[in-house]
């Protein structure tokens, strides 16, 4: 399917780079690039099928998320990816609540960002790697088991796969032979520290949490991510199971 999108960058051998990236891996794209933020304007008032706009923070016109901010102001309907050197997790926050799908780490690898750039336009939201461990860049979890990269013990494991199967509190408390009590215990220590990032998440994709990113998925059941109306649909029985253990 045909797509079209528009890169914005100030430096034209990054732009050209990822131009030729993005032809070779995606032969539907149609690649328009942009020196600035008036460029990038230009463009989206020419063109209103762009669907993705790959924008980078340090653009000489433009004052970091506030370019993002103006972007989705002048067109709301691409979904947008921030790119930058930063992986200041307060930056990264920030442009979650601005509305960005996906913050890429310029010093990525590049089949991080292809990854990236699927994961997004799946309808999901791609995040790096320093948000306290949960959100990683798919190609860099390497060998290291579930409960590494999410840093919490292998019962909580067992706890957050039955969560991201769907069920209830109840229903894993008994698959588990474990207390109700003991359910709740493990979600709250699991969300608890994560809290302020699920809340910036929330404000900016409608109380959708770490099932709709579609990593829990792939990393904890083996397969790709769901598609949208799944990804709904589990994501409003995880917030109802953690609303259960708050």
């Amino acid at each position: 399917m045909h797509t079209t999108v528009l890169l914005v960058d100030d430096h034209p051998l990054i732009r050209e780079g990822v131009a030729m990236l993005l032809a070779r891996e995606f032969a539907q794209w149609q690649v328009l690039q942009a020196g600035s933020l008036a460029e990038a304007l230009e463009h989206l008032d020419r063109q209103a099928d762009i669907a993705l706009v790959l924008l980078d923070l340090g653009l000489p016109d433009s004052d970091g998320l506030a370019g993002l901010h103006r972007l989705r102001t002048h067109a709301a309907g691409p979904r947008y990816v921030v790119m930058s050197s930063s992986d200041d997790e307060k930056t990264i926050l920030a442009a979650i609540e601005h509305g960005a799908a996906g913050f890429i780490r310029k010093t990525s690898r590049a089949g991080a960002m292809l990854d990236a750039l699927r994961t997004v336009m799946g309808g999901g939201v791609f995040l790096p790697p320093c948000m306290g461990g949960v959100f990683l860049e798919s190609d860099a979890v390497g060998g290291a088991s579930a409960c590494e990269v999410l840093a919490i013990s292998p019962r909580q494991l067992d706890v957050l796969r039955l969560l991201v199967e769907g069920k209830s509190n109840k229903a894993i408390c008994r698959d588990l032979g474990i207390a109700e009590s003991t359910v709740k215990t493990h979600l709250v220590t699991i969300f608890r520290p994560r809290a302020a990032f699920f809340r910036a998440l929330s404000r900016a994709l409608g109380a959708v949490m770490v099932v709709e990113i579609g990593l829990l998925k792939s990393l904890l059941l083996g397969r790709p991510a769901c598609d949208p109306v799944e990804m709904r649909a589990c994501s409003q029985k995880v917030t109802g199971n953690f609303s259960d253990a708050s």
